[in-house]
This record gives structure tokens, sequence and C-alpha cells, in this order.
């Protein structure tokens, strides 16, 4: 079996390809240039002799962590990604990656307490929205198809390979520093999952996939509810930082006051959000 893998060089990408290396997998990688158009598309698995065999993990997105137009947000959320799995299934691959978001339950978050797979979709913001309609559009691209799709609705991944503006990096960038740091009041309630987890997790369910059939909806989460401010604290202490955090800082818009996702079908459930440092 070999791997086609998306989003390699980002975040989540750069983790899961190094441990699909170590662990001998057949990975290659998709650059954006052979996203660009179907034809690309269609040359890049034909040099690459696709088929019935391999699986595709579809990683790439945009609007994660640079603002993005809803205009821009659908081009390659939806657009890229339904050329890409209309040209995979023309080679027959029967097996698929995607990953989602927790914000695509959007409002639904702030009133369950614990959101499961079949919550409401509730959007606000054109990254979120972009996830949700390409989300549907998924399902129906693969309503007549005979392939198995897992589809991952990340929570709040973290990591020290995040993006610098990021929360996390940011924190401990000036922690090493000796300085202050200022954020927002800290009172969101967010679930919080390490990134070695949440590759972890789809190592194993690769591992694993003919256990599946059909469309699979997954949270990837912990299922701990967690203050952004005992969050911050916590790992500010565990840097034996010198300066002070200061809370109060305008929170961004849409913020939600509450994501938190349910490990009812999570095999690995109940994850300490603070486990740093956990080696796989």
């Amino acid at each position: 079996m070999k791997i086609f893998l998306t989003g390699h060089t980002g975040f989540i990408g750069s983790e899961l390809y190094s441990l699909l290396k170590y662990s001998h997998f057949s990975v290659i990688s998709l650059k954006r240039d052979d996203l660009k158009t179907k034809d690309s598309i269609h040359d890049f698995f034909k040099l690459h002799h696709a088929n019935s065999d391999d699986l595709l993990i579809h990683l790439a997105c945009v609007g994660v962590n640079t603002a993005a137009t809803l205009e821009d947000c659908l081009k390659f959320n939806l657009l890229t990604s339904l050329n890409l799995c209309n040209v995979a299934c023309e080679f027959g691959i029967a097996k698929y990656v995607f990953t989602g978001s927790c914000f695509e339950y959007g409002l639904s978050g702030n009133t369950n307490n614990f959101l499961d797979e079949d919550s409401n979709l509730l959007p606000t913001g054109s990254y979120a929205t972009s996830k949700v309609i390409s989300y549907y559009a998924l399902k129906e691209l693969f309503s007549n198809k005979n392939a198995v799709i897992a589809y991952l609705r990340l929570f709040q991944v973290y990591g020290e390979s995040e993006s610098e503006n990021r929360l996390f990096p940011s924190l401990l960038k000036a922690a090493k520093s000796g300085g202050d740091f200022e954020m927002s009041d800290g009172e969101q309630i967010r679930d919080f999952i390490h990134v070695s987890h949440v590759i972890n997790y789809i190592f194993r369910l690769i591992e694993n996939f003919q256990l599946y059939s059909n469309f699979n909806v997954f949270n990837v989460c912990s299922g701990v509810p967690t203050s952004v401010k005992d969050f911050a604290n916590y790992h500010w202490a565990r840097a034996n930082a010198k300066g002070k955090i200061f809370f109060g800082r305008k929170n961004r818009k849409n913020e939600f006051s509450r994501i938190v996702g349910s490990t009812n079908k999570i095999d690995n459930a109940k994850i300490d959000p603070f486990d740093l440092y956990t080696h796989l």
C-alpha cells in the first residue's frame, strides 16, 4: 500500500509524515503545484501508479493559521478537494482520510457540553463554513462509490511545531525569553489534544482500516474541558517562566465560549490535555 499525503509540510502533516516514514510505509507527498488542476493531479497519480490498494490522506487546507476569504477557502477546501478525490476515484483509490475541524460545530459548542459526531454543524467564519460545505460535498461524492472514508474532526491540537502565531508556541517563546505575555481573558473552554495523540490516532486508523466501511466521522479530542487560562498557566509554570501572564486582551472575532468533544467513538478516551511530552 502506498500512502498519498497532502499537507506534509504543515503542523500535523510533518509529524505524521515522519511517523509513517519511520514505520516504513511508502509515503508519497502531493505538493500544492500537484493539486492545481485535475490534469496535474491525474499526471501525479499516473506517475506514481496509483491503484485500489492505496490510501489518500488529505490534510492540506486554506484558512487555518492565516485569514482567508470565503472565496479562497472554498476554492481550495472545496473545489481542489473535490478535484483530488474525483481523480483519485478514477485510479481506483478506495481508502481515504480527511481532516475537518471542531469549529464546524460552531455555535453548537455553546449549547452542548460535549459535542458528538451527530451534533448540529453551525459554523461561523470563512474557514469553518468552507469545511462544512466540503464535508457535505464529500459525503455526496462518495455516496455511490465503493470506498471507505474516515473524516476526522480535530479539536484544539497543539504542539511545539505549530505556527508561531498560535497560542502555545507564542506562550513558550515568551516564557523562554523571560518576558511577560498578554492574551485574552482565557475564560474560553477548549478541548486540548497534543499533536502526538492525533498522529498516533491516524496511524492506528490506517493499520485498522479494514474494520471500517462507508463514510465514518470521528471526533479526535481529549473529551476534557479545559479553560484557555488554565492551559496557559500550566505550561507557563512548566516552562519555569520568570515573567507574568496578563489576561484580558480582547477575544478574537467569532470566538466561542466552549468547544468540547465527546470521546464515545474514540478508543484512547480521556487523554490528559496537558500531556505535552508524550512519546509514541
